[in-house]
Parts: C-alpha cells; structure tokens; sequence
C-alpha cells in the first residue's frame, strides 16, 4: 500500500489477507491499531541509494542528496524523501512483534528511475540496488548480510583508503560485521575493541585520520562454538572508541552515534 493513510480510511486495507505498508515506517504502529490482521509487512523498504566505490563528505544521513558527478555516497547514509535506512526497518520489523519482514527496493540497480537525478543527463540507472549493474556488490550488500546471513560470518570495512589531497584529515570508518566483538590494529598495536550487545545493529564507526603510509588490521571476536574470521585490512585511524547504533523503535532515528 502506498496511500496508506487512505486504505486505512475507506476499508481497503482491512480486506488484505496480509497488509503491507510501501516506505510509511512511521505509519506501522498505527496500521497494527486500526487493522484486524494484527500484523504488518514492509512491502517495499529501504530505496536507500548509493554508487559502488563512491564516498562523500562530511558523513552525514541525508534524504535526496545531490552532487555534480550524479552518484550517491556509499557511507549507506542517503535516502529518498519517502524512504529511509536499512537500520530503522531492522529496527522496527524486528522490535515489533507483529512486524512479519521486508521487501528491500531493490535488489540490483535497473535502468530506470535515476533517484535524485531525475532530469539530469546523462544519469538513466537507478541506484536504488543492493547490487550494481555489473552484479557487483555495493558495501550495503554486506551490511543486509551481516545481519541476515546466519550461517557464514561478516566482516566487512569501508571506504577504501585511497584518498589523494585527504592526508592527515578526519576519514570515518564504517563496518559491517555479526561478530560480537571487533578489535582494530595498526602497525601491530590495538587501538581498542568494541562489543555488541543484544541492543544494536551491525554497523560501526570510527573517526580515522587519512594517513596512507600505515597499515591496519581488524580481528573478529568468537565464542568457542564460531571459526575465527580472517583478518581483514583496516585503513590507518588514530587511537579511538568505535561506536554501535543502538536499537530503539524510532525509525527515523539518526545516524549511528560517535564518542
């Protein structure tokens, strides 16, 4: 349902063997009130968009951003003015008891409906995908893994660490993991770990100063019953505490929280 304020008015939606709200999350707790289903499904969610390998700054959540290249930010922080974040429909399907799951817009990019650059020439592909047009995947492809995938482990890091003119500025780090605890290295000296808990979801941050001379690892944390994750190369950072995006039933809940 689209108009969902008008099929909640004239009965429609009361009639749907499974009723299900397109975007309209802050619409979910009032559609399980009027309805006699008792339960909701996001039938469209997310339309968060993003350019494989693109990065823009600052870092911040941002509904129908622009810029003079046509490509979105793959930070994963930009959105439509109808929709929102892969985060607040984890949060909310997941907190509600009657939240029965999502369908994500999309799951490739597709020629077609070229969000925010409707009019802008030459831009024809959507960049609404989990997965680009060549059927590579962008870095949102590995957040809905770690926190969907529960037979292989995550642990992916973003952006890349090629950034000429950016030296010695401050470079935020996200990663996407299912592993409780994720400890930072550089050049061989801890920079700290950071532990989740059952309150947040799988996406972290770090505030980095580009420094592309030093090297990095990240380490997975593991209970006797999980295989240790591979180290994966982490970008140069100072000492500093990364920071989880605590779950609440707020769906338009801003980015994650730094300290």
């Amino acid at each position: 349902m689209d108009r969902v304020d008008i099929t909640l008015k004239n009965g429609f939606a009361h009639i749907l063997d499974v009723p299900g709200l397109n975007y309209r999350s802050h619409k979910v707790q009032e559609a399980y009130k009027r309805l006699p289903q008792q339960v909701v499904l996001g039938s469209e969610t997310a339309s968060t968009v993003s350019s494989r390998g693109v990065y823009k700054f600052p870092v911040e959540r941002r509904s129908m951003a622009m810029y003079d290249d046509h490509q979105s930010s793959s930070y994963d922080l930009e959105h439509c003015n109808w929709s929102d974040l892969p985060e607040d429909n984890f949060i909310l399907y997941e907190d509600l008891p009657y939240g029965m799951g999502e369908f994500v817009w999309t799951g490739f990019d597709y020629l077609g409906e070229p969000t925010p650059y409707y009019t802008d020439w030459p831009s024809h592909s959507s960049l609404f995908g989990i997965i680009d047009l060549a059927g590579l995947p962008k870095d949102r492809y590995w957040l809905y893994r770690s926190h969907w995938n529960k037979e292989e482990h995550t642990l992916h890091i973003l952006p890349h660490w090629t950034w000429p003119g950016r030296e010695g500025e401050v470079t935020p780090v996200f990663v996407y993991s299912d592993y409780p605890t994720v400890e930072l290295f550089i050049n061989g000296v801890s920079q700290g770990k950071r532990t989740k808990d059952r309150l947040t979801t799988p996406r972290t941050t770090r505030a980095a100063r580009h420094s592309p001379a030093s090297s990095a690892i990240a380490t997975c944390g593991w209970t006797p019953s999980m295989s240790r994750a591979p180290c994966v190369p982490w970008p140069t950072m100072p000492t500093a505490m990364p920071a989880w995006r605590p779950r609440c039933i707020r769906p338009a809940s801003p980015m994650p929280l730094n300290w």
